[in-house]
């Protein structure tokens, strides 16, 4: 199903990059995100401070296509970011 939607991406030109939101809690996840193409952006800390999920922080994951900028600065707090992403120590 992923690999379905990453292929459907080029022929959408108004789709320039996809971001996901991992839980630091599931590693499996990120390290699968990122074989197929995704950059670890950093961590979002308390990003699930709403639900009942410890540790409350989620990795923001990235993918851009073809030669495209960002166009969302996440160092600045993008993607309605609840708090500053501080980058990963990995």
């Amino acid at each position: 199903l992923l690999q379905s939607v990453i292929d459907a991406v080029p022929s959408h030109d108004d789709v320039v990059e996809v971001y996901l939101h991992v839980h630091t809690a599931n590693p499996r996840a990120v390290a699968l995100y990122e074989k197929v193409g995704f950059e670890n952006v950093g961590v979002i800390k308390g990003y699930y401070s709403a639900a009942a999920l410890t540790p409350p922080d989620c990795v923001l994951l990235r993918k851009v296509f073809g030669d495209a900028e960002p166009s969302v600065s996440i160092e600045h707090g993008g993607l309605g970011a609840p708090a500053p992403v501080a980058a990963e120590d990995a």
